[in-house]
C-alpha cells in the first residue's frame, strides 16, 4: 500500500513462496542486516528463537546494538540519493528501532514511522502456518514473542509520537478509508483510490471477538490481552470497537452439570507433551459443536 502510495520500499524484495503467495515486501538489505544483528546481540546459551531476537531471558546486548550503528549509517546512504520518499518493512526493526531513529537522524533523515499490531491469536496462527520446526516444538514461545515485539512498539511510540502513527492492523483492514485518510493527514502520503484491489482477503485470517480461543488466550496468556488492550487506549488507529475483552470463562459447556446422565457428545483428546496446541483444538471444539 505504501509503495502504491508513491514511497520507494526497496528495490529488492523477499520473493513469495508458498507460505506467502501474495509476497512479504520486506527489503532484503534491512532484513539481513536486522537478522544478524539480532543474532549477534541474543544471548547465545538462552533458549528461544535468535532469529527473530528473542530468548526466554527477554535480553538483548545493548553495545553490541550501538556498536552496528555506522553498519546501519552505511546501509541508509545507499538510499538517501534518491528523491523519492523512501522505506523499508521488516519486523525485526521493531526490536532496533532506537537504533534506525539515531542513525536516520545522525544522516539528516526527517524519518516518520508506521507502527502497526494486530491480535495475538492472529499473529500465532500466521506464525504457526509458517511451520517453523523450531516454533512447531515450542509453539508455547509464540504468545511471549508478540508481547515482546509489542512492548517495544508502545515503549518507541511513547517517546515519538509525533513522528509516529499507531494502528491496529485489524481495524486497518475493517475501515481502510479512515486509514487512508490518516495517513493522509499525518504523513502527506496519498493512496490512490484503487488501493482496495491491493487488499488481499484471500490470505487475511481475523478470529471474531466471539471466538472461543479467545478466552482460553485470556486464561493462558492474560498479559497478551491486558496488551492489546493498552495498544488499543493508545493508538491513532484502534481496534477497541472490534473486540472486548473475555468476560469469565466464557466456555459454552461451562454451565453444564458434572452429574448430568445425557451426555450429547464426547471429545477425547490425546496430548503428549504438546499442551499448547490443546487452546487450538478445543477452540475448534467449541466453534462447531452443537
Amino acid at each position: 500500500m505504501l509503495a502504491a502510495g508513491g514511497i520507494r520500499m526497496g528495490d529488492r524484495l523477499l520473493e513469495a513462496d508458498q507460505k506467502n503467495p501474495s509476497g512479504y515486501f520486506e527489503d532484503l538489505d534491512f532484513l539481513a542486516f536486522n537478522r544478524q544483528l539480532l543474532l549477534a546481540a541474543t544471548p547465545q546459551t538462552a533458549l528461544g528463537h535468535a532469529d527473530w531476537g528473542w530468548t526466554t531471558s527477554e535480553t538483548l546486548d545493548c553495545e553490541r546494538i550501538a556498536a552496528a550503528r555506522p553498519a546501519a549509517q552505511d546501509l541508509i546512504a545507499t538510499r538517501q540519493p534518491s528523491q523519492l520518499r523512501w522505506g523499508w518493512k521488516d519486523p525485526r526493526t521493531t526490536l532496533l528501532l532506537d537504533l534506525w531513529h539515531e542513525s536516520l537522524i545522525q544522516a539528516g533523515c526527517d524519518p516518520a514511522y508506521l507502527l502497526l499490531y494486530r491480535y495475538p491469536w492472529d499473529v500465532v496462527d500466521s506464525t504457526l502456518r509458517l511451520a517453523f520446526d523450531l516454533l512447531l516444538v515450542h509453539p508455547e514461545y509464540c504468545y511471549p514473542i508478540w508481547a515482546f515485539y509489542n512492548r517495544k512498539l508502545l515503549e518507541f511510540y511513547n517517546k515519538h509520537r509525533d513522528r509516529c502513527l499507531l494502528v491496529s492492523t485489524n481495524e486497518l483492514w475493517h475501515d481502510l478509508d479512515g486509514f487512508r485518510a490518516l495517513l493522509a493527514q499525518k504523513f502527506g502520503i496519498e493512496l490512490p483510490a484503487s488501493i482496495e484491489q491491493i487488499r488481499d482477503n484471500g490470505h487475511w485470517t481475523c478470529r471474531e471477538d466471539t471466538d472461543p480461543l479467545i478466552p482460553l488466550v485470556n486464561l493462558t496468556t492474560g498479559y497478551c490481552v491486558d496488551l492489546l488492550q493498552e495498544l488499543d487506549r493508545q493508538a491513532d488507529f484502534s481496534s477497541a470497537t472490534l473486540w472486548r475483552p473475555p468476560d469469565g470463562i466464557g466456555l459454552k459447556f461451562a454451565g453444564r452439570q458434572a452429574d448430568s446422565t445425557v451426555v450429547e457428545l464426547s471429545i477425547v483428546i490425546p496430548c503428549y507433551n504438546d499442551g499448547e496446541f490443546l487452546l487450538e483444538a478445543i477452540a475448534s471444539v467449541e466453534r462447531n459443536a452443537p
